[in-house]
């Protein structure tokens, strides 16, 4: 009991040092004036502030600035302000400027270095000395220090503009209009009715004052061209009510996947000069030129980043929304699947051969005729209507028998959903016949190129996934002494073709 006590007025000790340095910080000045006036009653009384007073008012903060809270106003002087005219003003911005001069708590300059304030605005500015004067934001505190029942009044001789953040500054901009009711349109209420913004949280956090992002947005007239682009690479079949692939009644989601695209390259974070770069990388993974993305942009600047509006969208298909897919061999949740083998998992590492991620599948054949061939089924997902090149990487026999490798010989065959709508799943058309692999080398084959008439958006289930291709085995029984059976691949590519 004896050790508890002396330990708890050990803590006490501390614990009061600590208070008081605080206080001391804040509150311990001789150059305060004490008074029992409110904020709100400080500034009324002061003739100079009147202008910063109506704004209060119109802005609806009196009540705040009475209130027991304890607060730090930095009001400007009327000369501050002489450029404004509050009856002329719309109430939103009279609000966002006065919110831009309080904070909670009580910040004096005693002892003042350098401190960021967080305003009831959510924006912050630095508090700092400056010499012999003190700086808030860019004004200089012309009186300081002043104490009222609720908190602290400075004056500056200069108001700090309300500036926006990205978020705000696409929802505030003139010529946009298309943008902005489709982002806006991503913003849904859940089932336990909570608002969620799907742009803020899963491309970029916009409203995020911490930070930083360059943004590249298309003004009406080239959000109209770039959209009929997209919508010609994002074209669902869709019949009855139905958009077939997807088993999802209801209107046409073509458009709701060309707008998709067309803002999936638009953030940049972390990238608050690109002009300091060559190339810049998007949220979601893409490489951009500086130069060709924001040529003839208007900048402007936000608090948390710059936005580049442009009247043309510089980013081709192949750079954005049409880019190449790569399926893995040894990925399954597409629906994989393998014929006459067994299916096994390998690591390249330490072999002396590279593949994507260190990993590839072997197909060791179940039955030894020439006629049952050995195959796998890759379905492949986010296929858009358009033209692809199709590639295959094969793995050599050498990175597992380095003594007698033989090659393979694979026949390929596509099935896709025809332009007429027609789909049947396990009818194959042959690509390309009788490719001969290398048994020493891992080689990217190409087997051929087609057209798809219909996007198949990936949504989860391998139901969506109607492109497939097939790969076969093609060693007949008299050529399995110059041959393997056995198949090793790495992925599969299905590279755009480019315009």
């Amino acid at each position: 009991m004896k050790y508890s006590v002396l330990f708890a007025a050990v803590i006490g000790l501390l614990l009061t040092a600590c208070s008081n340095e605080e206080w001391d910080r804040h509150y311990n000045n001789t150059d305060v004036v004490l008074s029992d006036k409110s904020l709100a009653d400080c500034i009324k009384d002061q003739a100079e502030l009147s202008t910063f007073y109506h704004m209060i008012e119109i802005a609806g903060y009196e009540e705040l600035l009475n209130s027991p809270q304890s607060l730090t106003v930095w009001a400007p002087t009327n000369s501050a302000l002489a450029s404004l005219n509050p009856a002329t003003m719309d109430s939103t911005t009279v609000r966002e400027l006065v919110e831009n001069h309080i904070s909670r708590f009580s910040y004096i300059t005693t002892g003042l270095q350098r401190e960021k304030i967080f305003l009831l605005s959510n924006k912050a500015l630095w508090f700092a000395q400056n010499g012999s004067d003190f700086q808030f934001g860019t004004g200089t505190l012309v009186d300081k220090n002043q104490v009222a029942r609720n908190g602290i009044l400075h004056t500056i001789n200069q108001y700090q503009p309300y500036n926006p953040n990205l978020w705000e500054l696409l929802n505030r901009m003139d010529g946009i209009d298309s943008l902005q009711a489709y982002i806006n349109s991503l913003i849904v209420t859940d089932e336990f009715d909570n608002t969620v913004n799907y742009l803020l949280e899963n491309y970029a956090s916009l409203d995020d004052e911490d930070s930083t992002y360059t943004v590249v947005i298309p003004d009406d007239a080239a959000w109209t061209k770039a959209f009929q682009s997209s919508l010609s690479y994002h074209t669902l079949y869709y019949k009855d009510g139905e958009n077939v692939s997807l088993k999802k009644t209801g209107p046409n989601l073509s458009p709701q996947y060309a707008k998709a695209a067309l803002i999936n390259h638009l953030f940049f974070s972390k990238v608050s000069d690109p002009y300091a770069f060559d190339s810049i990388m998007s949220t979601n993974k893409a490489w951009f030129n500086v130069a060709n993305l924001f040529q003839g942009a208007n900048k402007y600047t936000a608090s948390n980043g710059v936005l580049y509006k442009t009247d043309s969208l510089r980013m081709a298909p192949h750079e954005s929304w049409q880019r190449p897919i790569v399926v893995e061999a040894e990925e399954p949740r597409f629906g994989r699947n393998n014929i006459n083998n067994n299916l096994y998992f390998r690591s390249s590492e330490g072999t002396g051969y590279e593949t994507s991620g260190d990993k590839y599948i072997v197909m060791e054949p179940t039955v030894t005729g020439g006629v049952s061939k050995v195959s796998v089924i890759f379905p492949i997902p986010n296929v858009l209507s358009a033209t692809y090149d199709i590639y295959c990487v094969f793995v050599p026999e050498r990175i597992a028998n380095s003594v007698d490798p033989k090659p393979n010989k694979i026949d390929v065959g596509i099935t896709f959903r025809k332009a007429t709508g027609i789909y049947q799943p396990t009818t194959f058309t042959s690509v390309v016949k009788g490719i001969v692999t290398s048994a020493d080398s891992i080689t990217k084959v190409r087997l051929g190129r087609a057209t798809f008439p219909w996007a198949t958006p990936y949504d989860g289930t391998t139901n969506s996934v109607e492109v497939k291709l097939r790969i076969d085995n093609a060693v007949s029984t008299s050529q399995t002494t110059t041959m393997s059976r056995t198949m090793r691949i790495d992925c599969v590519i299905f590279e755009p073709v480019v315009n």
